[in-house]
């Protein structure tokens, strides 16, 4: 378990600030960022938590 980097509406997601469309500074697609997003392959919840293991749960 490690704090995960804000995923709600506008966060860091992977050095990049991640808006509400889902888009990062260079203009690729973020991972999911509202509420609950992935960040790096890891599952961020509510409390801002991100569950790093290697689990493939879609």
């Amino acid at each position: 378990m490690k704090t995960c980097i804000s995923c709600r509406g506008s966060g860091s997601l992977t050095c990049y600030t991640c808006r509400g469309y889902g888009q990062d500074k260079v203009g690729d697609k973020c991972p999911s960022c509202d509420g609950n997003g992935t960040v790096e392959r890891s599952y961020c919840d509510g409390s801002g938590m991100v569950d790093d293991e290697d689990e493939d749960d879609d």
